[in-house]
């Protein structure tokens, strides 16, 4: 994971966007996404996670959002209703949108709408992360909230990972993004390692449970 980190760190990512595309990388290992797939709001098909989701080779990612960078990205206000037939794709993913949705509600549920049933939902959202508008910064939502959201809609729960490693990392880690950029790995490694000693000095765990920076999702269609 420290090398990970150290890599991506020095393409410029953050460290909440590092640990959201190993539990991506990490849960597709084991299930590989497959058939078709709807992004929203994925901006391009160079997106950083497409690095690290495992699929197979049926499947066909269709890439969407409300203001494409590139040709192969349709256009998709997903604060509406979808322009697409009930049932139309076997799984969604959505990573890093939904705190920019106000209508989130209409985001599931025309979701459930148009995936199959034992479809999944694949996503996350940030948490203790610094105000981002793109175009609008709107939400923070908990384990809780996301269960409550998903289940009123029709999806059942496989998964939520709260991503962070302590207080250090969670804190400061917009800090280090200031930094030149070489620089940022050393100083990304010294908060982790920071947290990994304060969680051996102390009875009190201090993990991502309790310092969360960004949620990892796994919803299924009943």
């Amino acid at each position: 994971m420290l090398f990970t980190i150290i890599k991506e760190t020095l393409r410029g990512k953050t460290l909440p966007r590092t640990l959201m595309n190993l539990a991506l990388k990490r849960y597709t290992k084991k299930k590989p996404l497959q058939g078709s797939t709807l992004d929203l709001g994925s901006k391009s098909d160079k997106m950083s996670y497409n690095r690290f989701i495992e699929r197979t080779q049926n499947c066909k990612i269709t890439y969407t959002d409300i203001n494409p960078k590139s040709k192969d990205v349709k256009k998709l206000d997903i604060e509406k209703k979808f322009p697409i037939k009930e049932g139309t794709y076997d799984n969604i993913i959505c990573f890093n949108t939904l705190e920019h949705i106000y209508n989130y509600k209409n985001a599931i549920e025309e979701s459930a709408r148009i995936i199959k049933k034992g479809g999944l939902f694949i996503g996350t959202t940030p948490f203790l992360i610094m105000y981002h508008a793109d175009p609008n910064d709107y939400f923070r939502y908990t384990h809780t909230a996301l269960k409550k959201i998903f289940s009123s809609a029709g999806f059942e729960k496989i998964k939520i990972r709260p991503l962070g490693i302590g207080i250090f990392s969670t804190g400061l880690y917009n800090f280090t993004m200031l930094s030149p950029r070489l620089i940022r790995p050393i100083l990304v490694i010294g908060l982790v390692l920071l947290d990994k000693l304060l969680n051996l000095i102390t009875r009190k765990r201090h993990t991502g449970k309790t310092y969360t920076l960004t949620y990892f999702f796994v919803f299924r269609k009943k």
